[in-house]
């Protein structure tokens, strides 16, 4: 069964990578429809859900990095939400989509997230029924797999931190920055003709 989780964990990877390729290549090809102080709006909201992302994810890997698959984390982010690092995932991908200064690709960049993370998490939840049991079972009629409820928080007494773990998870999120000069390079590109741009989207 841990076989089966990596190898879905692997198909993720593989599934996210190809929807980063298409996702290039319709930024290359479309402009939005706003104008440039719109765009620098959305643009700025977008760097702030990074953010939020990043620090999201690393607070999670604080709690579960090394403790996944051998006992059951039900307190601090993981007390409201039984996948908290997914859903600042998802809060990423809507960031980066909004660094286009689209709606429409910010949308569809999160729900492309959100579609692969639901397949995931059914598999994961296999695992950890078969794992945990009972236990887990009641973890998940009391917590909700995505929406968080922050009237369920429970810090916990204390926490075993795994430092190369959080630090790894931190300099992998952090790679959702590089959209920042990405979208940066493309706008220069279109406004000095260089790319042309097929269509606008709002």
């Amino acid at each position: 069964m841990a076989a089966d989780l990596g190898l879905v964990q692997a198909v993720r990877k593989i599934a996210f990578e190809i929807c980063a390729v298409f996702a290039l290549a319709l930024l290359i090809v479309s402009a939005p429809r706003w104008g440039h102080s719109v765009h620098r709006y959305m643009e700025a909201v977008g760097i702030y859900l990074v953010a939020v992302c990043i620090l999201g994810r690393t607070l999670c890997s604080m709690y579960i990095t090394g403790h996944k698959s051998d006992r059951l984390i039900d307190i601090g982010p993981y007390s409201i939400c039984r996948n908290p690092l997914y859903v600042f995932s998802l809060i990423g991908a809507l960031g980066v989509g909004l660094m286009s200064g689209s709606i429409v690709i910010s949308l569809l960049f999160g729900f492309v997230v959100w579609l692969v993370q639901r397949i995931v998490v059914s598999k994961e939840e296999t695992f950890l029924l078969n794992k945990h049991g009972e236990a887990y079972r009641d973890y998940m009629n009391r917590v909700p797999r995505f929406w968080p409820d922050f009237s369920l928080w429970n810090s916990g007494d204390n926490i075993v931190v795994r430092t190369r773990g959080v630090l790894r998870t931190f300099a992998d999120a952090s790679l959702f920055l590089l959209a920042i000069p990405v979208m940066e390079v493309l706008e220069f590109l279109k406004e000095t003709g260089s790319l042309p741009v097929l269509f606008e989207l709002p």
